[in-house]
């Protein structure tokens, strides 16, 4: 059973049907309501401060498309870690953070051909927006965006780049112009720790974004 995604009632209290000769091993009622509360407090335990991206609807098997789902899980989980367990997420439109402190982590920062939690985004322009811009110029000193965030653990990686990279002197590396692995308005307070981009025109764009830090 897993106590993560599901809230199933327990076993009922069991008794010994073939009582033991020796009467401190046979198991009672109460016995048994002993394990029962020590799981109900493990599932607790599992599901404090933590949402599980599934419990949504998201599917990450790289072909439903996971967009209305995970942006739900977003949307959700301000002041909490959602967890994206391995697998692949076709995310087509962006996803938009819109509360100040999340915690975004997957299992491994690989592509899920290689057992890592994998975003792939199909649209144009970011696939993660933090914030929205405020109107006023970039050269303004305006630090009012929504900040404090954690990436970790995830491979965000553009699924359909269009563009060949010539000047790498590789024509077979590809981007998508116009398309942005994360993009921050505004805020700042970032941590991305072992994450990877790939096939992006730019993996971090921020706008008056300040005191961030970028790890592996």
């Amino acid at each position: 059973m897993s106590f993560i995604r599901d809230n199933t009632a327990l076993f009922d209290d069991k008794t010994d049907l073939n009582p033991s000769k020796i009467r401190t091993r046979e198991s009672t009622a109460s016995d048994w309501q002993l394990v029962k509360d020590a799981l109900l407090d493990t599932r607790t335990a599992l599901h404090e401060g933590v949402n599980d991206a599934r419990n949504f609807g998201v599917v990450g098997d790289g072909v439903a498309d996971d967009t209305a789902a995970l942006q739900a899980a977003i949307t959700a989980s301000p002041g909490r870690t959602l967890y994206l367990p391995k697998g692949k997420y076709k995310v087509t439109s962006t996803l938009f953070v819109t509360a100040r402190s999340m915690h975004l982590v997957g299992d491994f920062p690989n592509r899920n051909t290689e057992n890592g939690t994998e975003i792939s985004y199909t649209g144009t322009g970011p696939c993660i927006q933090i914030g929205t811009d405020s109107g006023n110029p970039w050269s303004d000193n305006e630090y009012n965006g929504l900040q404090d965030h954690i990436f970790e653990h995830l491979c965000i990686r553009h699924g359909a780049p269009d563009t060949a990279l010539i000047a790498a002197g590789d024509a077979t590396l590809r981007v998508k112009l116009g398309s942005y692995g994360i993009w921050d308005w505004r805020g700042g307070g970032l941590t991305v720790n072992r994450c990877m981009f790939e096939q992006f025109e730019a993996n971090f764009v921020g706008i008056q974004s300040d005191i961030n830090t970028f790890l592996e």
